[in-house]
């Protein structure tokens, strides 16, 4: 970037389709809601604004964003991922064990050792859950990399006897789980070898998925906090979809979303 612009703080581009720039600067008064929040404005005639961007970019790259947080009579530099990892005390106002929780029990809590693969990275993760007499059970459990690759997936029998598989939302039933082996504390053994305390966890409305999966961890992202959406709604369900997959297939109510929804594409959407 040439030294006379260093002093800029901010660059928008607006992409105006047919708008030739020879009309745009002949007639830039009939412009006025263009033009009132800078003092230097031009034009360019591109074939493909987004060849014209990723050129743009390539030319000029832009550092990785970092924001600086005061309080407490300091202030730190933090990496812009770091913006969103919830705080102790918004673990607790969201529902989220502290820190200083004593485990309770059943629970196990993550560490960084040499056996962790994913310590300091970032993973997403979705459960499903069933309804059995001591409440909700975990019954699958997904975790995906920041490239959306499935790291890990399986299903889970609970314990108790199954009172309701809750098939809507979770595309479980007394099949899926007829031959699974798999039970909690083999998912807890696993997680602790790809998931260390120093991971950040993505998810939404994760304080219901560590809880099913008896795992105590701190370093959490809650896509639910940073884009609350009305998730009981057609509306809703239709807006995150599009948001994080794309299109959805015609559906006539809410419940077909998020029947077509799996948890690799419920993880890869919160990353």
């Amino acid at each position: 970037i040439n030294a006379e612009y260093m002093g800029v703080h901010h660059v928008c581009f607006l992409v105006a389709v047919g708008l030739d720039p020879s009309v745009y600067h002949t007639h830039s008064a009939c412009f006025p809601h263009l033009t009132q929040f800078s003092a230097v404005h031009t034009a360019w005639e591109v074939t493909s604004p987004v060849v014209f961007m990723q050129e743009l970019l390539q030319r000029n790259p832009i550092p990785p964003p970092t924001y600086r947080l005061k309080g407490c009579g300091s202030s730190a530099e933090l990496p812009g991922m770091e913006l969103y990892v919830l705080t102790p005390a918004q673990l607790a106002k969201h529902g989220y064990m502290a820190p200083t929780t004593i485990a309770p029990p059943g629970f196990v809590q993550t560490l960084d050792h040499s056996a962790v693969t994913s310590a300091g990275k970032v993973l997403a993760v979705d459960c499903e859950m069933c309804v059995t007499k001591v409440g909700h059970e975990l019954a699958r459990v997904t975790v995906v990399d920041v490239d959306c690759v499935v790291i890990y997936d399986t299903f889970v029998k609970p314990f108790n006897h199954i009172e309701d598989y809750l098939t809507p939302f979770s595309g479980i039933d007394a099949q899926t789980l007829e031959n699974v082996e798999t039970r909690l504390e083999d998912v807890q053994r696993h997680l602790l070898t790809i998931v260390g305390a120093s991971t950040v966890l993505v998810g939404h409305s994760l304080q219901n998925d560590l809880r099913a999966l008896k795992l105590m961890h701190f370093r959490v992202i809650d896509t639910a906090i940073i884009f609350p959406l009305p998730p009981t709604t057609a509306a809703g369900w239709m807006h995150t979809y599009r948001s994080c997959m794309g299109p959805p297939p015609a559906a006539p109510c809410f419940w077909c979303v998020a029947a077509h929804m799996t948890p690799a594409k419920d993880s890869c959407g919160c990353v």
